[in-house]
């Protein structure tokens, strides 16, 4: 019998344990579908004060492992848990003391392009193990993150991830495991390969693990002061020409292998406009740089089992169901129950997202007699731009500051158009779950937006399309791409067609999964 490969996947967010972004969705998902496969994956996640040990128990299989840093000898323990079989309605976390995050309103991730008519989710009895690193010094006290934008803000949350990717490689030989690969995942776990590197230096076990850096978010780097960061480690590492150093950097140097989580993002990141600074040191690494696109959770987003929305349904029983869903959404939020075109957006409103574009063409959509749901918080004054738009037209638009799991998927499903007309998109997961739910996107034509959505290009009902898609990042693209969905929403043979290519989509992460399973072949 063949030993299964064994694959330790460190991340600080997993879903639904401890939750922010897209980042959790997919360590929530993607290990479950690796071990599907065989794999014998493990996930390694702080363990974080937010993490309720009462809901998601966890047994403390190492008391105590003394961690040498620095001529200092700190302990660390190890719990152990799973991941819970049901990911659903309950994945919210409370973080330093900020509003409580949906699963939903942070997405950030996609699928890919294999379309299966009448796709059923099974139900599948999965359990991924996952050891909760702990250190009430680093790791135990505050949220997930420091700051609301999950951007870097002190040297604490350095030295936190620091301290976590020191602390993973000292478990191995107290938990009797030791990983083939160990799969990192952003600027947290950046600085694991060189580690890892000097730990192969002293102790031959280490020599033969191998490295898989993932990056869902190039503009999030992790970078600080050089100084800070070497005097914490007792390393001598080169500092940047700022006299930075910055722990992505060091991981796409120093992994065996890199990917990212869209094709086409992977080949834009190599390039001055998209690489966030790095794309000279992407593109040398370029047969090195792979991309694999992100599944979605179609055990919870399912829109024949959804116990948030008001009439569930399958592709057979779209047409009604989503009408009544519809009419169940403009009553909750007060606006007036119609047939009018209902446009939906569920996201971080942020520049990155293209929340500028939509709030100025707003006033086209009225025009229009379109009515426009956004929900999400983000920059203030993004934020100010949607409250004063719903303020001036409260028969049209409502705007909605908070994260909201429920009224996330009652917009997925009762929404016409879903708009995502982002500036870049290493992947993106919004558009997936809108056509999980039949509602049509709108999206730029970049990253995991263009890997995700084929555009409608007019061919009434024999078109193979989904979607509607816009080049250049301007007011004027986007209006055009939605009033030509608009146009196309008045013929309803038609729009019934876009709908039933749209949930025909295959956005299971076992694709993925396999994928990923053929580059860790590789890489070993």
């Amino acid at each position: 019998m063949t030993t299964p490969l064994r694959v330790l996947f460190v991340t600080s967010e997993l879903n639904p344990l401890a939750k922010v972004g897209g980042l959790g969705d997919v360590a929530g998902a993607l290990p479950r579908a690796l071990r599907e496969l065989g794999v014998d994956v493990r996930v390694a996640l702080p363990k974080y004060e937010v993490i309720d040990i009462a809901k998601y128990p966890a047994k403390l299989v190492v008391k105590q492992i003394p961690l040498s840093r620095c001529g200092i000898t700190e302990n660390i323990a190890v719990w152990k848990t799973v991941t819970p079989q049901n990911l659903g309605h309950g994945g919210w976390q409370r973080e330093s003391g900020h509003t409580e995050r949906s699963r939903e309103a942070l997405a950030e991730h996609g699928a890919r392009c294999d379309r299966v008519p009448g796709l059923r989710t099974r139900e599948r009895n999965i359990e991924v193990p996952v050891y909760l690193i702990d250190n009430p010094d680093y790791i135990g006290s505050g949220g997930i993150y420091f700051e609301k934008t999950a951007f870097v803000g002190s040297f604490k949350e350095i030295e936190r991830f620091l301290f976590f990717s020191l602390a993973t490689l000292e478990c191995f030989a107290a938990l009797d495991w030791w990983p083939d690969i160990i799969h990192c995942q952003d600027w947290h776990t950046g600085m694991i390969p060189t580690l890892l590197a000097e730990k192969a230096k002293r102790d031959e076990r280490y020599r033969s693990i191998k490295t898989l850096y993932t990056v869902h978010n190039l503009a999030n780097q992790g970078r600080w002061n050089a100084r800070d960061v070497t005097n914490f480690l007792c390393l001598d590492l080169p500092a940047r020409d700022d006299g930075d150093l910055n722990l992505m950097e060091r991981g796409l140097r120093n992994a065996t292998a890199i990917n990212t989580v869209s094709k086409t993002y992977a080949k834009e990141i190599q390039t001055p406009e998209f690489g966030e600074g790095l794309a000279r040191l992407l593109k040398s690494e370029g047969d090195h740089v792979y991309g694999i696109v992100n599944g979605v959770d179609q055990e919870f987003f399912n829109p024949e089992t959804d116990d948030f929305i008001k009439q569930t349904y399958t592709q057979e029983t779209v047409n009604d169901a989503k009408s009544e869903n519809k009419r169940d959404l403009q009553r909750t939020l007060g606006l007036p129950e119609s047939d009018a075109p209902l446009f939906g957006l569920v996201s971080r409103f942020t520049s990155q997202k293209g929340i500028e574009l939509v709030a100025e063409i707003l006033p086209d959509l009225v025009r229009a007699g379109a009515q426009c749901v956004f929900l999400g918080v983000g920059e203030e004054h993004l934020e100010q731009k949607l409250t004063d738009a719903a303020k001036r037209h409260p028969q049209n638009i409502v705007t909605a500051l908070r994260f909201d799991a429920k009224l996330a998927n009652q917009i997925y499903a009762g929404a016409d158009l879903f708009l995502m007309p982002s500036k870049f998109e290493p992947c993106g997961l919004g558009q997936m779950i809108a056509m999980r739910y039949g509602t049509i996107p709108i999206v730029r034509k970049t990253g995991g937006l263009v890997d995700t959505v084929t555009p409608y290009a007019g061919g009434k009902t024999d078109d193979q399309g989904w979607g509607f898609a816009f080049q250049e990042f301007s007011t004027e693209a986007l209006k055009a791409a939605a009033l030509e969905a608009l146009e196309v929403y008045q013929d309803k043979p038609t729009w019934q067609h876009l709908i039933q290519n749209a949930m025909a989509y295959d956005s299971s992460w076992i694709h993925a999964a396999k994928e990923y399973v053929a580059l860790y072949h590789k890489i070993v």
